[in-house]
């Protein structure tokens, strides 16, 4: 195996530069013996020769110093050397233990244990998200091939044929919602900046995304109070559209009938600052702590829909103009997202 080879080699390394600095310190003290005894003192009878009785036992005191000391660091290295095997073959709970505080590798150990708790993360949300993935996609695909194979019969009423063809229409829906949230995600993740700028009115666009979502606010009989002051703004139109429709969506999926939601939008000291606040289900913890990770789910029982990505939409939009988002929650008492956009 190619860590196998590799402790070879650091091991065939140090043997060398114990025997080189072996050989060299003792040619050193040969050397400052002769020219003491010879240049210094004038002792011009003085052999090299005389010192071999001092040069054997000096390569061993110096090359067993040295060895045990090459030996130790050695074991530091290779420690790390089987962290890393481990971490190449799937392990990332391959932490490094540290003997003591005074570890020379205590920042490197750290480093990567960060590195492992890091990659673990990843794997829990990539097994997350296949999770929910293949439900989210399975669900409406089997609704869409259960309904169509029952319109297939002809004796259906055409009551039910219009009460299966609104389900297979939404169903159907549902699936491009998630397809094109997914891509847009993927489109944002691989932006730097935002391009395509032009100066709108932000409290328009908000208002009109209030309109698009507003038949589910009627179905849920939600009051909702708006209080938006006229600002301009300059920013990529569609790319805010994304942030507004995804925040009050958000807010009315988790608001529960006749409940109540709360939009502002305001300037100050140069920042513009859209809050929007419910009175749902709020969130734990946990869940305030991942909310924008992306395919992180606080509902892992699906009872409401979705993949856990609009909210990783709203946060790489914020990034994205250089903006901050924070939320405030309160487990069954509904939260408050706040985002801060800077004026430009």
């Amino acid at each position: 195996m190619p860590i196998n080879n590799t402790k070879k080699k650091l091991i065939k390394y140090v043997t060398i530069v114990v025997l080189i600095i072996t050989i060299a310190s003792t040619c050193s003290y040969a050397l400052v013996d002769f020219f003491g005894n010879y240049v210094v003192r004038g002792n011009y009878s003085y052999s090299p020769i005389d010192a071999i009785g001092i040069v054997i036992p000096t390569i061993i005191i110096i090359g067993l110093v040295f060895f045990f000391a090459m030996r130790e660091a050695l074991k530091i290295v290779l420690k790390l050397v089987d962290g890393l095997e481990k971490v190449g073959n799937g392990d990332y709970n391959a932490k490094i233990k540290m003997e003591n505080n005074n570890d020379p590798m205590e920042d490197v150990y750290k480093s990567f244990n960060k590195m492992c708790d890091e990659l673990n993360s990843v794997q829990i949300l990539k097994q997350d998200f296949l999770n929910n993935f293949s439900h989210e996609f399975k669900t409406p695909i089997t609704s869409i091939n259960g309904f169509a194979n029952l319109l297939l019969n002809e004796d259906i009423e055409e009551e039910k044929k219009k009460e299966y063809l609104q389900i297979i229409a939404d169903e159907s829906a549902r699936l491009a919602k998630l397809s094109n949230n997914t891509l847009l995600l993927s489109k944002l993740d691989s932006q730097i900046s935002i391009i395509d700028k032009k100066e709108y009115k932000l409290d328009e666009q908000i208002k009109k995304c209030i309109i698009v979502l507003y038949k589910y606010i009627e179905e849920k009989n939600i009051d909702l109070e708006i209080n938006l002051e006229e600002i301009n703004y300059n920013g990529n139109y569609e790319i805010m559209q994304h942030l507004w429709l995804n925040l009050i969506n958000n807010s009315i999926k988790y608001t529960s009938n006749d409940g109540k939601i709360k939009i502002d939008l305001k300037e100050c000291k140069n920042k513009i600052i859209f809050s929007i606040e419910d009175n749902g289900i709020g969130m734990n913890e946990e869940t305030k702590r991942r909310i924008f990770e992306k395919y992180y789910q606080g509902d892992t029982s699906h009872h409401t829909k979705g993949l856990g990505i609009g909210l990783s939409i709203v946060n790489r939009i914020v990034e994205l103009c250089e903006g901050e988002i924070y939320v405030e929650s309160e487990l069954g008492k509904g939260s408050k997202f706040i985002v801060k956009l800077p004026k430009k």
